[in-house]
Parts: C-alpha cells; sequence; structure tokens
C-alpha cells in the first residue's frame, strides 16, 4: 500500500475533503472489484496472495487478475481467507480447477 501527498501551498485542505479522498481510495483500493480487505492486514500475506495469484496464472493458464479472483472464489466457497488458500497453492499444491494438468 502506497502513500498518496496532497499538497497545496496555497491553501490547506477542508477536512471534507480529505474525508471524500479517503473514502474514495478506500473504495478503489480496498473494496474495489480488484481490492481485497484481507490483503492488506499484512505486508507478508499481501505477497503470498500475489505469488499464489501468479502460480495459478501459469497453472491454469489465465490472466493474474482472473487467477486472483479464483482464489477469492475459493476463500468465500470454503468460508476461508485468501492467505488461507495462497499458503495451500505455494506450500501445496492446491488447484482452482478441474483441468488436468
Amino acid at each position: 500500500m502506497g502513500v498518496l501527498a496532497v499538497y497545496d501551498h496555497e491553501s490547506l485542505p477542508r477536512p471534507a475533503d480529505l474525508q471524500r479522498i479517503g473514502a474514495a481510495l478506500t473504495e478503489d483500493i480496498l473494496l474495489g472489484p480488484g481490492g481485497d480487505p484481507w490483503l492488506y492486514g499484512e505486508t507478508d500475506l499481501h505477497s503470498e496472495v500475489h505469488q499464489a495469484a501468479g502460480i495459478t496464472a501459469e497453472r491454469e493458464g489465465c490472466s493474474v487478475a482472473d487467477a486472483l479472483v479464483l482464489i477469492k472464489a475459493r476463500s468465500y466457497t470454503e468460508g476461508t481467507t485468501t492467505s488461507d488458500i495462497a499458503h495451500q497453492i505455494i506450500h501445496h499444491g492446491l488447484r482452482l480447477t478441474n483441468e488436468p494438468e
């Protein structure tokens, strides 16, 4: 997660403007179609999920974005977290489709 700095040397931002900017970033980054609040709990979990998405994309022949959707879907259907599914993919060879290798 990066940091956004908004600087205007002529005037200070109003609190309402800062609140709107924060809400928009939260909506886009955490809750948007590619977002996932679980991913941002700890940095190491975030990287593990993305590593698993890359592995899944290669194994399944899909885009990384589609692989992330597969990971999210599996975590939802199993009632677990994306980091748990990522761990299974990386360390136990979990495949997310029924297609043979």
